[in-house]
């Protein structure tokens, strides 16, 4: 039969794993329940390494499956909606006329070869992007368009003359008279 002293002993070397909550001992580095370690610094030592991804796609499969039905490079690509895009849109060229879907099939087998999704995809990454400025709507392309306008459609000779309505009491219509500016 164990005492009080001997009880109090053997649970003060004794803690629960922070992971499963089964009991361990207090200076285990790693849990004999669950696997996971305990102290720290093995636990990033233990860890794997990411491997970068690897092209997992053949651009001239890519190119040849776009060749016979477009699109279908793009989605070999994992472009589930270029892929969509370009068959819909090849086909709405053959549709309209035989030219323009000779075109655009070419452009898409082209794109098929030679965009990588995986390239794209570290581009837009947030990290590398650099702060966009706040909208200056001074510097908007409309706004631009319409000072442009304006300028064209006012009159801006210096003998301009403002015309101004007055009141006739004979005849009760207005009249308009010259006044010099």
């Amino acid at each position: 039969m164990a005492t009080q002293a001997n009880t109090t002993a053997t649970t003060e070397t004794n803690i629960k794993c922070p992971y499963c909550a089964e009991v361990i001992a207090a200076a285990a580095k790693k849990c004999k329940h669950c696997g996971e370690f305990l102290d720290q610094t093995l636990r990033q030592e233990r860890m794997p390494t990411p491997v970068p991804q690897q092209r997992t796609w053949n651009p001239g499969t890519a190119a040849v499956l776009s060749f016979v039905i477009p699109g279908t490079g793009q989605l070999y690509k994992g472009q589930i909606l270029a892929g969509l895009c370009w068959l819909v849109g090849v086909g709405a060229g053959y549709l309209a006329f035989v030219v323009p879907g000779v075109f655009l099939h070419i452009a898409c087998v082209y794109n098929a070869y030679s965009h990588d999704p995986t390239k794209a995809k570290e581009a837009k990454s947030l990290a590398a992007q650099p702060a966009r400025a706040p909208y200056d709507p001074q510097k908007h392309f409309s706004y631009k368009l319409g000072r442009v306008l304006s300028r064209v459609t006012t009159p801006t000779t210096p003998n301009a003359v403002a015309k101004s309505s007055v009141l006739c009491s004979s005849c009760g219509k207005y009249t308009t008279s010259a006044i010099p500016t």
